[in-house]
This record gives structure tokens, C-alpha cells and sequence, in this order.
């Protein structure tokens, strides 16, 4: 996992730094560096603010679900720092993925069983899903006063088949867990062949993962009976974060003295996101930075769009990311310390 980890970060970091100084190099001149030192100052606090709010109602996406669906309570406090954690992990892996396993094992942590550990980060993954499949068609019905490129309007149809797919695969495991049931034991037997797993092992296996299949089943079947409101309130928490992330944006235009239409620069954003969340690279790089180009580029002038994507994956990406990798050191430092503390005790004794 380590070993793989390193990989991802490589190429997370080899992948960003191409697409930023590509864009530095492209769109960067004498104008660039005279602009930076004009940045509005008052602009910072305003970045700090919304970084802040977006970690926030991230967090408390996660805590409304669990209080929903366990009978666990998690802070937002420390629900947050769960979803720092797991964009640090980010790094290694693709956007849709990094937040979810790693999730689930944090939540575990919190003695959740990891069938309602994945139930809840299955809901929390698959949310967003039903934004993007509300937001994708607006362009091309109620805002048709807003003029969106020809690429673009391709891009963004494009990307409405795989979120479709998404939520037809949920669908599916929701409502038919045989089938998940199904390809669990294949892949258990195709386990055993490999002689990975023990064949006295193999019953057992089958067994625990058979009822983290029900108890997954059935957390799913809650949120969508009992637990509507709890879905509600998450949605509505998720749909804060976005919007708060989304001012970050329209805040570094402003410290450039650039006053974007709100309700414009705010709908283009919407549209970005369902490509950043299907990013197919680790930590969606490379993807974030060309799609934010694009964004900069309606609004701010050639000279200033590449030092603008460079502030917003900071505030948006960077500064998230060192938090939560700080707080994932601090976590296993602190698993080894209370590990190894029996040994010390009993030798002193």
C-alpha cells in the first residue's frame, strides 16, 4: 500500500507541476508579475473564510450521516478532519475513489461496523451524483440565456452518461444485494485458486463478507425510508461546501479588481464539477488545473489565468491536503506509540 501510495504521489505531483508551469508559460508575462503585487489584500481573509466554510460543511456531511445512520456521534470537528484526512489521500489515487475507502476505515475506527462504515460512505460518494445529474441539463433548458461554448456543451453531455451509470450501478446494488453477493464469493474463489486465501478460510471469508453485504443493504434501504431527511440535510450540506469552494474562485478574481457576474461564474463552476469528481488521475491532476483554465479564462485576461489556477488549487487543494496529511502522521504516530506502550511497561516490571 505504502510502496503504491509513493507511486501516486510521483505521479500526482509530476502531473500538476507539467499542467502549472505549462499554463505559467503559456499565459504568463510582464503584466503577470505587476499584477500579483496589486492583489487586493482584503481578498485574503475572504479566502481563508471560504476555505474554512467548505471544510466545514464537508464535514458536516459526513457527521449528518452517520448520526442518521448509527447510533454513533461524530462531531463536525472531527468529521472534518476524517475528510481531510481523506484528501490526502487524494493524492494516490483518483477523486472518486480516495474519499471513499480510506472513509470507511476511518469511520470503522469510530466502532462503526464496516458494513455501515461502507453504507455511509457509499451515500456520501453517490450524493453529489444527483446534483450533477439536476445541474448537467441547465445550460440547455431554464439557463439558455447563458451562452456556453459549443466544446464545452459537448463535454458536459459527454460526462452526463457516466454519472447516469453511477447511479444505475447504486441502483442496482441497493435493490439486488444478491448480486453483490454473487461477486463477492467469485472473488473470494478466485482467491482460494490463487491461493491467497486458505481453503479452510474460505467459509469464513464468505460469511463476514456476506453479512457486511446485508448489513450494507440494509443501512442503504434506511437512508432511502427512514432516513430521508437525514439524506436531505447531507445534500444540503454538500451543495454549501460546493458553493463556498465555488467562491474561492470568484474571490481571486476579485483581488485582481475582476467582478465577475455571480450568477454566471457560480453556474460554469457547477458545470466543472462533475468533471473534477470523475477525474481518472490522482488528486484530479492535471484535469483541475485545465478545467479552471478554462473558468479564468471567461472572465480574467490571458496574463492572469495561469497564477489564478496556481491560487486556487492552494486554497482549494494544496492547503487541505498538508492538514490532512499532518493529521494522518500525528494519527500513526500516535497507533505505533499506544501499540508499543505494553511492551515498555511489562519490561519494566
Amino acid at each position: 500500500m505504502t510502496k503504491y501510495f509513493k507511486k501516486g504521489l510521483y505521479l500526482y505531483i509530476g502531473i500538476s507541476l507539467i499542467a502549472l508551469v505549462a499554463l505559467l508559460v503559456l499565459t504568463s508575462d510582464r503584466q503577470t508579475w505587476k499584477a500579483i503585487t496589486r492583489f487586493n489584500p482584503y481578498c485574503l481573509p475572504l479566502l481563508v473564510l471560504a476555505t474554512a466554510l467548505k471544510w466545514l460543511f464537508d464535514g458536516l456531511s459526513i457527521s449528518i450521516l452517520v448520526r442518521g445512520g448509527s447510533k454513533v456521534r461524530i462531531g463536525v470537528w472531527r468529521a472534518t478532519e476524517m475528510r481531510l484526512q481523506s484528501s490526502f489521500l487524494a493524492i494516490a489515487f483518483p477523486v472518486l475513489l480516495s474519499s471513499t475507502s480510506y472513509q470507511g476505515y476511518l469511520l470503522y475506527r469510530e466502532n462503526i461496523s464496516p458494513g455501515r462504515s461502507a453504507g455511509i460512505t457509499a451515500f456520501r460518494a453517490i450524493l453529489p451524483l444527483f446534483l450533477f445529474l439536476l445541474i448537467i441539463p441547465l445550460p440547455f433548458t431554464s439557463y439558455s440565456v447563458i451562452k456556453v461554448n459549443p466544446v464545452f456543451s459537448r463535454i458536459m453531455k459527454g460526462i452526463f452518461l457516466p454519472i447516469a451509470l453511477a447511479l444505475f450501478f447504486f441502483i442496482l446494488a441497493l435493490f439486488f444485494p444478491r448480486r453483490i453477493k454473487g461477486f463477492s464469493s467469485w472473488i473470494i474463489e478466485w482467491l482460494r485458486r490463487l491461493k491467497v486465501l486458505k481453503p479452510e478460510r474460505v467459509m469464513r471469508v464468505k460469511k463476514e463478507a456476506f453479512r457486511e453485504v446485508d448489513l450494507l443493504s440494509a443501512q442503504l434501504s434506511h437512508y432511502l425510508t427512514k432516513g430521508k431527511r437525514t439524506l436531505l440535510l447531507a445534500e444540503a450540506s454538500i451543495l454549501f461546501s460546493f458553493f463556498w469552494e465555488f467562491a474561492i474562485g470568484i474571490i481571486i478574481l476579485w483581488g485582481w479588481g475582476i467582478k465577475p457576474p455571480l450568477s454566471q461564474s457560480f453556474l460554469v463552476q457547477l458545470l466543472l464539477r462533475p468533471i473534477l469528481y470523475f477525474a481518472p488521475t490522482p488528486g484530479g491532476s492535471g484535469v483541475s488545473e485545465l478545467s479552471y483554465a478554462g473558468f479564468f479564462s471567461l472572465f480574467a485576461p490571458k496574463y492572469l489565468v495561469g497564477v489564478s489556477v496556481l491560487l486556487w488549487r492552494i486554497w482549494t487543494s494544496y492547503l487541505g491536503m498538508i492538514l490532512g496529511g499532518i493529521k494522518v502522521v500525528f494519527s500513526l504516530r500516535k497507533d505505533i506509540t499506544a501499540h508499543e506502550k505494553p511492551f515498555g511497561d511489562s519490561a519494566r516490571s
